[in-house]
């Protein structure tokens, strides 16, 4: 997504055509699913982030930088007599990079919250 947010109306002129404040100007978002054809139920994941740099400050004096992410899982569906298991297993954020990934101004204030680092995940659903 390419976006050309602009402010308008603005109760503050000088702020009028700036950037708005935590609106990234670039997003790109990819998910991929493979089922792997050998082991029936099966599904190995993907997911990519990019979000370009946000503006921090109203007067867009302050940025923070682009970010990236990936995250990997895998999703096994076991049938059962009278249901379903569903096992997931993934990693997010596997590089482990930090970063800001919200910066939200309200009330006067910048609030800059961090990407969650390397976090591992492991869960099973029963439908019966």
């Amino acid at each position: 997504m390419a976006l050309r947010a602009r402010r308008e109306g603005s109760a503050d002129p000088a702020i009028n055509g700036l950037r708005p404040t935590n609106v990234p100007a670039y997003t790109l978002k990819l998910q991929l699913a493979y089922r792997v054809a050998s082991v029936p139920g099966l599904e190995l994941l993907a997911n990519g982030l990019y979000e370009s740099d946000r503006i921090v400050m109203p007067d867009n004096s302050l940025s923070i930088p682009a970010i990236s992410r990936l995250d990997l899982g895998l999703r096994y569906e076991q049938r059962l007599a009278h249901g379903t298991l569903v096992w997931r297993a993934g990693v997010e954020n596997l590089t482990n990079q930090d970063a800001w990934r919200e910066s939200p101004f309200q009330f006067g204030h910048t609030y800059l919250f961090p990407m969650a680092p390397r976090t591992f995940a492991v869960s099973v659903q029963a439908s019966l």
